[in-house]
């Protein structure tokens, strides 16, 4: 018989990595995307132009993935949506074919984050010149 407890040993694993920031929250998010995607791959940073605010592809490059995993304990709304603006405005300079973004973070999301994920949203809705599914 399998013990119950199981899964509250689970969710306290998946709180205690979602809750990291930096490299560590972004090492988590890969792990958990490889078990989901296939074919998913995290490029290396080469050079002055980093990952290309790409922290994950899947789906035959469909698929973009940027994390950001807080640790902000002043202004957090704001460095969200910077992370949030810059990292999308770098996946576009730099990526040509995705069509879905997906943002994944463990940050606090406030008006001014949720007012810029509002936007690009719009920006780039089905009828815009570059449609992109956004998401956090």
């Amino acid at each position: 018989m399998i013990d119950p407890g199981w899964k509250h040993w689970y969710h306290a694993m998946h709180e205690e990595c979602f809750g990291r920031y930096g490299d560590a929250f972004e090492n988590y998010v890969t792990k958990v995307l490889k078990r989901l995607h296939n074919d998913f791959m995290n490029p290396d940073p080469m050079g002055s132009r980093g990952d290309g605010g790409c922290d994950g592809i899947a789906d035959g490059g469909r698929i973009m993935y940027a994390c950001y995993g807080q640790h902000a304990k002043t202004d957090a709304d704001r460095k969200a949506k910077n992370k949030l603006e810059s990292d999308f405005a770098r996946a576009l300079e730099s990526w040509e074919d995705f069509t879905t973004w997906r943002f994944v973070t463990n940050a606090s999301m406030g008006p001014i984050f949720v007012r810029s994920f509002k936007n690009l949203v719009k920006q780039h809705a089905v009828d815009a010149e570059r449609p992109i599914q956004i998401e956090i």
